[in-house]
């Protein structure tokens, strides 16, 4: 007994030491990526991370579970990467975590990108010629890195290397072998450049129109407040009419990753910030409220501080505007004085400790205690009516300039004060209403003046003049080229350069202009300088815009330009022959070469669920098919995936170095696609294996875009199969980063026959072209509203453009159209409408979604409705069709009954499918896939959901429908 005993105490010591052995093992990977969690501040734990040559993927997993950074690996070897890719899909971490393979001898990532770098293995292996200047280039200011060598490398070297970097602040870490902490410190690298590249981009795509029929407010987003590192603004989402939801949200201004969003009273606003602190309020009264930086976390409720325009100035708030000005202890809420003055709709100016109050007397008063310290009323100030004064203080001087009529005539004045006596420097009146802008050696006045064409109509001709700052003295007057104007905002000046039209640069020395078109920012506020980037906010019109969303542009990076070679890769697997798609089939993103959403074969008028298969949490694109197979893209997890037609088994997947926003194009065996990595990739439809892939970006270059890494080139297009070619287009906007490159290539070999750069900015192109859709009719391939020259030989271009091309406005009526990219339309929908939004058209009706065949168009949208209709913003499926003739009755319906905003919707037959999600965001209310008499629009079947469906996410496979949703889940509807 005692023997036995004996036995089972010896196992059970084995099986505890082996739990514990387990419990604390871990690889030397694990435990740097533990090194680097623990040298890391809030701003090193958020944003976007890089591993450099990560031995195993757990090191990878682990630094993004251990805050809320998105973690990218680098490697630099090619097997190695695509093991790595596929151990961090089995493990579930996908969503958070990527591997890119680096087939570059630098850092392949725009500078002032990345909060952390993790290196392991330094100076050895892959690592072993990379400088530590590299890590630091891409590291943004307050960004950390940890760096360093279990073995082979000396501490003290490793540090002193460390130490010759400008801008770093370099610490010794505690580990074996030699490991240093770097942080990296604000340096020249951010100053203000002419823009030449996006540094990041991210949602919402849209601006809400100042005015619309769901909501008067004055827009869906509030202009960025810069503080810490970080920017902050307002969000706004449309519930119902008059009824809005508002949230404070906070990104990380150097690469645009969301760090927090909070739910805000209405009405709400961002005021201002600091490096601890950001402040929101209502605009129509109530506290104010300030939350901590770098969580959101409410810190305090100011109830006294009821100025419209709040700032910040040491330990104080200075409110002004519509209440008499105040100064506010910012830690107790204390108000510690308070003063009548008359400025009413400006912020209040700001020298050393002193607040400028401007006027027809000019009065400077001490913060500390609100006592006058100087005050002046010159006769320059003396206008008569009422006049509004802007003032500005730039190093010791006070501007201050009006605008004022004078015999019918409209002229402006500027007068510059001694900031410490208030004394007059100088003064300058011109003609015509200007704007200022101020640095310590110039003041640039930047006016529109009515001229006459030569066809003697009037045209506004832009006028710059340039005054000395110490003498008020002309310097220049130059009337440069302007692209679109003032566009509604005024100019201005950051370092050396002059910002004005849409993103127009001047050198304030050389008076040398750059220009980018095809950008805007939002109307008033203007381009933006902040942290050595230029923001652009959101609009709500087209104005020729051919990027879309909140981004901020930048001067080129230091990254060395490298096309790469070879571009083409062979993979496994051999030639490839299979079935061609059927008309019951779903080969291509929106089911035909023509994107025209609908399907040729009649679905069942009852649905059941056969299956559903859950493929990761966020939300899936349209899912194509053909051969008994449906293709999902896992966009966020970088992978595509193959699952039964008839049992929703996956049969394989595929991963991928970006996301996949558009699901493969089936053609004959083949499945073909892109990533927003850059790169093209053929695979055997039957079993998922690599025929090719291609690199169709031009070089290897990473940028930051909606909270992820991708190339600046990325493939967003998706493929097309025209003529015996795959084609598709690289790149992100026509205007920036070299432009697009359009590629046509062997289908069985990738090799390239056909490549075009698109360069709009070298020929001032009005319209220039985004990343978007190729189409064809058949004949022709077509790509920006008209036919391609591919050097092959095709039918004649199209007189008209083809109706598959067209564009349709989303406000019923609406006929502008401008140059609105298809991809941009679908991928947002506005709760509260834009009334610019486009969508591929037959030129019948325009909707949010659509879809059309030979003789109808479907579209879905929301009643436009008016001040006392009942059904204003209520959900609108209407169809219509071609006209009634020669006894054949037309179509044309509208059904608002359904309750529902469709986020997709399908024409097959006699039916139309759709589905959508509450038209009032109704918490409770559950989306829901409803079918409809294509005939008459009357229901005939309404089936609930768990979750809303994804955007276009409806296609017919072999005779099935298909639903991505947004929560990651694809499901496949049959005959009842």
């Amino acid at each position: 007994m005692r023997a036995s005993f004996k036995t089972i105490a010896m196992v059970l010591l084995a099986v505890g030491l082996l739990g514990a052995g387990q419990a604390v093992a871990q690889t030397a990977a694990e435990e740097i990526a533990e090194l680097a969690l623990s040298n890391s501040d809030a701003m090193a734990l958020s944003g976007l991370g890089l591993y450099l040559a990560p031995t195993d993927a757990k090191a990878l997993a682990k630094l993004a579970a251990g805050g809320t950074q998105y973690v990218q690996g680098v490697v630099a070897e090619r097997e190695r990467a695509e093991r790595l890719r596929i151990e961090l899909q089995e493990a579930g971490n996908a969503e958070r975590a990527s591997l890119v393979w680096r087939r570059t001898a630098h850092l392949p990532y725009a500078d002032n990108l990345v909060n952390r770098v993790v290196a392991e293995g330094w100076r050895s292996g892959e690592l072993k010629d990379l400088p530590l200047a590299e890590v630091v280039r891409v590291l943004h200011p307050g960004g950390v890195g940890i760096v360093g060598s279990d073995s082979g490398v000396e501490p003290a070297a490793l540090l002193a290397e460390a130490e010759k970097l400008k801008n770093v602040k370099a610490t010794a870490l505690n580990r074996k072998g030699a490991w240093i902490k770097i942080v990296k410190l604000p340096g020249s690298d951010q100053l203000v450049s002419p823009v030449a590249e996006v540094r990041w981009i991210n949602t919402p795509l849209y601006g809400q129109p100042w005015s619309t029929y769901m909501n008067n407010s004055s827009g869906n987003y509030g202009t960025e407040v810069f503080a810490a590192g970080r920017s902050f603004h307002t969000e706004i989402e449309w519930i119902k009419p008059g009824v809005s939801q508002y949230e404070a949200v906070a990104r990380d201004a150097f690469n645009g990753v969301v760090l927090w969003r909070t739910r805000i009273e209405d009405n709400g606003n961002i005021v201002c910030a600091d490096d601890k602190l950001v402040y929101h309020r209502s605009p129509y009264g109530g506290p104010l409220i300030a939350r901590d930086v770098a969580t959101g976390a409410v810190v305090h409720s100011l109830d006294s501080v009821k100025g419209k325009f709040i700032s910040q100035a040491g330990d104080k708030l200075i409110a002004v505007g519509y209440a008499p000005l105040a100064v506010i202890d910012q830690a107790s809420g204390k108000t510690l004085w308070s003063r009548n003055v008359d400025i009413w709709d400006k912020p209040l100016v700001i020298y050393k400790e002193s607040a400028i109050i401007p006027g027809s007397t000019v009065e400077a008063l001490n913060l500390a205690d609100g006592k006058s310290l100087w005050k002046v009323a010159p006769k320059e100030l003396d206008l008569p009516g009422k006049v509004g004064r802007d003032c500005r203080c730039t190093g010791d001087t006070i501007y201050i300039w009006m605008n004022f009529k004078e015999n019918e005539k409209v002229f402006s004045r500027l007068v510059a004060l001694d900031a410490g006596t208030g004394a007059v420097r100088w003064s300058d009146t011109q003609d015509g209403v200007g704007n200022v802008t101020t640095f310590p050696d110039q003041v640039w006045y930047g006016k529109t003046r009515k001229e006459k064409d030569k066809d003697n109509k009037d045209k506004d001709v832009l006028e710059f003049v340039v005054l000395n700052a110490q003498t008020g003295k002309e310097i220049k007057t130059l009337r440069p080229e302007a692209t679109g104007g003032a566009c509604c905002s005024t100019i201005r000046g950051e370092d050396q350069y002059i910002m004005y039209g849409r993103a127009d640069f001047l050198d304030r020395h050389t008076f040398e202009p750059t220009h980018i078109f095809g950008v805007r920012s939002a109307c008033q506020a203007g381009r933006v300088p902040s942290n050595g980037l230029v923001w652009f906010g959101l609009h709500t019109c087209n104005c020729y815009i051919a990027l879309r969303g909140v981004f901020t542009l930048a001067g080129a990076s230091a990254v060395p330009k490298l096309e790469l070679t070879p571009q083409v890769f062979k993979g496994s697997a051999a030639k490839v022959t299979g079935a061609a798609a059927g008309p019951e089939d779903w080969p291509i993103y929106r089911g035909r070469d023509n994107r025209c959403n609908s399907s040729a074969a009649e679905l069942p008028a009852q649905l059941k669920q056969v299956w559903s298969a859950k493929l990761g949490n966020r939300a899936l694109p349209q899912a194509t098919g053909a051969a008994g197979m449906v293709f999902v893209a896992g966009e966020e997890q970088h992978r595509v995936v193959a699952l039964d037609l008839q049992s929703g088994a996956k049969k394989w997947s595929f991963a991928t170095e970006g996301r996949v926003s558009i699901a493969p194009t089936y053609y004959n065996g083949l499945c073909l696609f892109g990533d927003h990595a850059g790169w093209v990739y053929c695979l055997s439809a039957a079993e998922g294996k690599l025929l090719w892939q291609l690199q169709a970006a031009p070089e290897q270059k990473y940028m930051s875009a909606y909270d992820q890494f991708e190339s600046s080139w990325p493939v967003k297009s998706g493929v097309l199969v025209f003529q015996e070619r795959a084609y598709f287009v690289a790149g992100r906007c026509g205007t920036l980063d070299g432009g697009l490159y359009l590629y046509g290539v062997d289908l069985n070999t990738g090799e390239v026959q056909f490549k075009k750069n698109y360069n709009d900015n070298q020929n001032w192109v009005r319209a220039p072209k985004t990343a978007d859709l190729l189409l064809s009719d058949g004949l022709n391939l077509i790509g920006w509203g008209g036919g391609i020259d591919t050097g092959k030989a095709v039918a004649a271009a199209p007189k008209a453009t083809p109706a598959a091309a067209r564009q349709s406005t989303l406000k019923f009526g609406s006929t502008w159209q401008g140059p609105n990219g298809i991809l941009d339309m679908l991928g947002t929908m506005n709760p509260a409408g834009t009334y610019m939004k486009s969508v591929p058209s037959d030129g019948r009706a325009s909707g949010e979604t659509i879809s059309f065949d030979a003789t109808r168009t479907v579209v879905t949208g929301r009643v436009p409705g008016g001040k006392k209709d009942p059904d204003e913003g209520r959900g609108l499926v209407a169809c219509k069709g071609a006209p009634a003739k020669q006894g054949v009755a037309g179509v044309e319906w509208a059904n608002k009954e359904t309750s529902l905003q469709m986020k997709a919707v399908l024409l097959a037959g006699t039916r139309v499918y759709c589905a959508g999600v509450n038209e009032f965001r109704d918490p409770q209310a559950k989306p829901a896939l409803v079918i409809l008499s294509a005939v008459d629009g009357k229901l005939i079947q309404r089936i609930p959901l768990e979750s809303a469906p994804a955007i276009d996410g409806l296609s017919a496979v072999g005779g099935k429908l298909i639903l991505t949703l947004q929560d990651g889940q694809v499901m496949c509807f049959g005959a009842n």
